[in-house]
């Protein structure tokens, strides 16, 4: 059995944190405005420093029921910049407005999460590119409607250039719109999830690849379920210093253009092009020979995820040798040549940390001689676990891992319970609205709360 955590309280700063978080009296001033909106001042001559506001905005935002609601009231806190100091903002979910974010601007915000906040609009960009200076990280989900609201200026000049004047104005002296959308040059991770863009276009007529242009820096990017147009696939070449790229659930028409594109990417070290929508592995045709391209391509690639899709081929079926063996020396080769054999096709002479093999065609995850130190899939525990722990922003392979999880579980065959549990009550934290995530994390639930691991459960676990 795993060692669980001690059962040990919260620390003091802790402790304190979570009090003057339920109590923002204790240092701050509150006052109604004409929209009703409670905005809180911290009081003069009080000076929080950067671990303690951090501490407090996360404990807010993950803790006070109302968090998600009065995001603008809070935010009010930290407008002082002399007597706070921010580095990670985490507004996902939440109700912030234009209005909110411009409070924090001269914050030195190093991580910024704005994913699903409904009321954002183009209003806010100029914000973001405020905090550009500093900015690291920036995560936008669903949040398409934040970039429409500038198509009007972009679409006049390009109306403009076509009539080849303006005023009389020939249109070669009209000044070019060349602008950045996102004015963050030490930007290094880029993540801009579910954005359904119409003919690639993210703001009037400026195209995806563009961000690239402007954020050249950039070392981790995930697009995932983006629609991305076969044109922007070249433009991947201008991130020279790229290590990271996620494509999962991105719909790929032409796959054998998009690894010619990909292989330029000489930097890359992880790749996820898995595909978990579909309740069936998407099909190419001419799998393997896929793999082993890409694979030759990116020589510096250490983490492959084809979950959710027949790119790891057919296993090639072993050819076993009746004869018996004359010596020690002779039985010492056979087990060097059993160790370097390889079940998915593309991948020999290469040993992955990482490889992700979540409900692709052919039970590639049940093969022996896997190329890789770790793997998803649903064969044991160790790979459930894994897929849990890895999946977590992914819905529908997070949802599959819990069914996974759960069917190991009636069959007793959970040794890692608090693994298990850690994994499981991060996803439904993660997806808190999602009705079958609930449903099916609480079913498994249910046997480490009755297991016989159930007195090892920790106090802050079970809250």
């Amino acid at each position: 059995m795993e060692s669980w955590p001690r059962n040990m309280p919260a620390t003091l700063e802790d402790l304190c944190v979570q009090y003057c978080v339920k109590n923002l009296e204790t240092f701050t001033h509150q006052a109604t405005t004409t929209h009703h909106t409670t905005m809180y001042t911290l009081f003069p001559g009080v000076s929080l420093p950067k671990t303690i506001c951090d501490k407090i905005f996360h404990f807010y935002m993950e803790h006070v029921d109302h968090a998600h609601s009065t995001a603008d009231g809070f935010l009010n806190i930290f407008s002082n910049v002399r007597g706070t100091q921010l580095s990670r903002l985490t507004l996902a979910n939440s109700y912030v407005s234009d209005c909110g974010l411009g409070l924090v601007k001269h914050q030195p915000i190093v991580e910024l999460d704005l994913s699903c906040c409904t009321r954002l609009s183009s209003d806010c960009i100029p914000f973001i590119n405020k905090m550009g200076k500093t900015l690291r990280s920036l995560r936008l989900e669903n949040t398409t409607d934040m970039f429409e609201g500038v198509r009007d200026h972009v679409d006049s000049i390009s109306a403009a250039q076509n009539e080849n004047y303006i005023d009389k104005v020939p249109v070669e002296n009209v000044e070019q719109n060349d602008d950045p959308i996102l004015n963050c040059p030490h930007l290094r991770k880029l993540c801009m999830r579910d954005f359904q863009l119409e003919d690639n276009l993210l703001i009037g007529n400026v195209q995806l690849h563009d961000v690239f242009r402007w954020c050249k820096l950039l070392t981790h990017l995930d697009l995932s379920q983006c629609t991305v147009a076969m044109e922007t696939f070249p433009h991947f070449q201008c991130l020279h210093h790229l290590l990271s790229l996620s494509l999962a659930d991105v719909d790929i028409q032409d796959l054998d253009a998009v690894i010619d594109n990909l292989c330029q990417l000489k930097q890359l070290k992880h790749l996820d092009v898995s595909q978990g929508q579909s309740d069936t592995p998407v099909m190419y045709p001419h799998p393997e020979q896929y793999l082993q391209q890409l694979v030759a391509g990116l020589p510096l690639v250490t983490s492959l995820d084809i979950s959710g899709t027949n790119l790891a081929g057919f296993e090639k079926a072993e050819i076993q040798s009746f004869r018996p063996s004359k010596n020690h020396h002779e039985e010492t080769s056979q087990e060097a040549d059993s160790a370097g054999m390889c079940s998915i096709p593309g991948l020999e002479g290469r040993m992955l940390e990482f490889l992700g093999l979540f409900g692709c065609a052919h039970d590639a995850c049940y093969r022996k001689n896997i190329p890789a130190k770790r793997v998803t899939g649903e064969s044991d525990e160790e790979q459930v676990l894994l897929s849990l722990q890895v999946y977590q922003d992914r819905c529908g392979l997070l949802i599959k891992a819990l069914n996974s999880v759960f069917h190991l579980f009636r069959n007793f065959a959970v040794s890692r319970q608090c693994a298990v549990l850690e994994a499981i009550l991060a996803g439904m934290k993660r997806h808190i609205w999602d009705k079958q995530v609930q449903i099916v994390g609480s079913a498994s639930l249910f046997y480490i709360a009755k297991g016989d691991q159930k007195d090892y459960i920790t106090q802050k676990q079970r809250r």
